[in-house]
């Protein structure tokens, strides 16, 4: 148990690092790393080495233990502040800050008290549910519990109900997968009233240590699912990102071949690869201006395109079993490829420009459709037919 929660503990102070640059983003993202800050630091306090080093410090037993359940009511705060925050309506009058603040300081206090007003023998734990418990201990775990069961069990319903009106996505799962972690809460907490109602009962309850350790199985796993949960919403910021270098790098080569032939398209100073790389939260707005660079070197040199060669090109995909937007991408593609080409040679343009041969087909987006043609525009199939069809005598049609 001690290597997983080490794991926990190691995971937590991970995404209090990862989410640090969130905390000036506003209330939600600063309650929420607030959150795992307190959780992270809760948990921090359980490791033997640190409770050697706090209590050997102080000379105050099982101070660790205060410290800990102060930082899981800190966490429990801000993290009905956040639900909060995130759901409006009926659905949090009961949850307003003031009551939520109210709430945590009367627990705090009152916990404090009981603490410090207890009888705690050295070298005897009597927070955990195997040894003889006194009166003010057993009120002060009556009170935490029944704390964090409640407030997992409103944070819970909370979640869920923001889950229910959430659009599918990962936002969604997320929201899921955090009111399914503080159901596990829920069961924790009754799980350890179970005992101290047990105890109270018979006044001579003792649990083994295999129920120790499911205990504390239930409530690393509820942390867990909490953290997944919570992560999860970030995934699809990342992944949103991830496509977008990935487009921003797939239409580079497009990009420079149709720049280098008409520069004066470009907005400002050209963007290298390592630009691309280092965007940043920048990523989108280059990827916006590369899609309306590539338009517009298409709509420059559009004046170079044969009469008849696009047609020729669509014809030619055909004939080589492309159907569709397949079909339509390597046209444009080589359409672009003779363009260029013609450009760069010093070619007199056409009397009359081609066609708009770049608009954007149903069920894609403009970024998408360039990067297909991108990708066409790179195929050796793409430079062979545009070799071929240059060589060709032109038709007197259009494009």
């Amino acid at each position: 148990m001690i290597a997983l929660e080490e794991l926990v503990v190691a995971a937590l102070w991970a995404v209090v690092l990862w989410r640090y640059p969130s905390v000036r983003q506003g209330r939600k993202p600063r309650a929420l790393w607030c959150t795992f800050c307190a959780l992270a630091t809760a948990l921090t306090l359980r490791l033997p080495r640190i409770i050697a080093t706090v209590e050997g410090g102080t000379g105050i037993s099982d101070l660790t233990v205060l410290l800990m359940h102060l930082s899981g009511i800190a966490a429990i705060g801000f993290l009905l502040t956040w639900i909060a925050a995130m759901v409006s309506g009926d659905h949090t009058r009961i949850l307003t800050p003031r009551i939520n603040l109210g709430l945590t300081l009367t627990v705090s206090t009152a916990l404090t008290v009981l603490f410090f007003s207890a009888d705690r023998p050295r070298g005897q734990d009597p927070f955990l549910a195997h040894q003889s418990t006194p009166p003010l201990v057993a009120v002060y775990l009556w009170i935490w519990f029944c704390y964090l069961g409640i407030a997992m069990a409103l944070a819970s319903a909370l979640f869920l109900h923001a889950f229910r009106r959430s659009a599918r996505g990962l936002l969604r799962a997320g929201l899921g997968v955090m009111s399914a972690g503080c159901g596990i809460g829920v069961l924790y907490t009754a799980f350890r009233l179970l005992f101290l109602i047990e105890r109270h009962r018979s006044g001579a309850f003792t649990s083994d240590a295999s129920t120790e350790e499911i205990a504390e199985a239930m409530q690393f796993t509820a942390i867990l699912t909490i953290l997944v949960g919570s992560t999860l919403p970030a995934g699809e910021t990342l992944w949103r990102r991830v496509r977008t270098y990935r487009r921003l790098r797939r239409l580079r080569p497009l990009w420079c071949e149709l720049t280098t032939a008409v520069p004066h398209v470009v907005l400002g100073a050209p963007p290298t690869a390592a630009d691309d790389l280092l965007a940043g939260d920048d990523a989108p707005l280059l990827l916006h201006r590369r899609v309306i660079e590539i338009r517009d070197a298409a709509l420059v040199l559009r004046a170079h395109v044969p009469p008849g060669l696009h047609q020729r090109a669509l014809a030619a995909a055909a004939e080589a079993g492309l159907t569709g937007h397949d079909r339509q991408a390597l046209a444009a593609a080589v359409a672009l490829l003779c363009a260029a080409r013609a450009e760069l040679g010093g070619a007199a343009p056409a009397d009359a420009p081609a066609k708009d041969f770049l608009q954007t087909p149903d069920g894609e987006t403009e970024a998408s459709w360039l990067t297909r043609i991108g990708a066409a525009h790179r195929s050796p199939a793409a430079h062979a037919l545009a070799d071929r069809l240059a060589a060709a005598p032109p038709l007197p049609v259009g494009g």
